[in-house]
């Protein structure tokens, strides 16, 4: 009987072990970022198993990305390029083959990508919110949301949690998996890479410095922190992501600044909301 449990105990381990594999797609995966000896790593996690890493390479002129397996073998390699206004990371496979590339356009509001495979087809679209808290991938030919990439803008770490949405689209378009997965350790490694200046903030200065003056000395608490990041993430329904541009980057600022005029929060929530409005800004 005995005999009997730890074999079905240990098969159902190793089941779950060949289920979180990186070379599928999974409905969740988390990336953490860790530093070590040999640079930046962050680690992919699937099902509550370590499904592989993405490793920076710190003796690389340009950010180099190594994408490794569990058992730490490397699968896949990112080198980054410039074209004209776009970045590109060119990923190729362990034997030097093009799985495609990366284009991410250098913008001053929200910063965009494009997922292109090896036959030069988009399949992908991405843009990052007015919080950068948020990357929606969409599927170009439709519109539909493919998957999202998310953090909380108060956090300990910066930890990316990839939800999914379409398994069955990534299965159907000729993106490998390894080419997908560098592309989300890149994309939490963007505050590395791709920490661009943002005139907007040069506009704002004095105008926040202003009204970031009446809170000085206000401290909110985590529970004011998780408010204003509620209210923020209403405002930017409210304002809607299509098509995002200027003016609905000026939109979401305007009304923030409102938010921090009305009776409805309390000193230590605006002072949350400032927190906020100056890091989406850059200032």
């Amino acid at each position: 009987m005995m005999r009997n449990i730890c074999i079905c105990i240990l098969s159902i381990f190793l089941l779950g072990q060949l289920a979180a594999d990186i070379n599928e797609y999974h409905e969740k995966v988390t990336i953490k970022k860790h530093s070590g000896e040999d640079g930046q790593r962050f680690k992919l996690f699937a099902e509550g198993t370590e499904i592989g890493s993405v490793r920076r390479k710190s003796t690389s002129l340009t950010p180099q990305y190594c994408l490794l397996n569990h058992l730490s073998t490397q699968v896949a390699k990112a080198n980054m390029r410039f074209f004209g206004s776009f970045v590109v990371f060119d990923v190729t496979d362990k034997s030097g083959a093009l799985l495609g590339s990366i284009h991410e356009k250098l913008c001053m509001f929200y910063p965009k990508f494009k997922i292109i495979t090896l036959e030069g087809e988009n399949v992908a679209d991405a843009v990052l919110n007015f919080w950068r808290t948020t990357w929606t991938i969409t599927d170009p030919d439709n519109g539909h949301t493919i998957a999202t990439l998310h953090r909380p803008f108060f956090r300990f770490s910066n930890n990316w949690d990839l939800f999914l949405h379409e398994v069955e689209t990534m299965n159907v378009k000729p993106v490998h998996p390894h080419l997908f997965y560098t592309l989300l350790a890149i994309q939490s490694d963007k505050d590395y890479w791709g920490d661009q200046e943002n005139f907007f903030e040069v506009l704002n200065t004095e105008e926040l410095n202003s009204i970031g003056a009446i809170f000085e000395g206000v401290k909110p608490s985590k529970v004011d922190c998780a408010y204003a990041e509620q209210v923020a993430v209403e405002i930017e329904k409210t304002v809607g992501m299509e098509k995002p541009d200027i003016d609905k980057f000026s939109e979401i600022y305007q009304r923030t600044l409102d938010e921090l005029f009305s009776d409805e929060h309390t000193d230590e929530q605006k002072a949350a909301l400032i927190i906020m409005l100056k890091q989406a800004c850059r200032f």
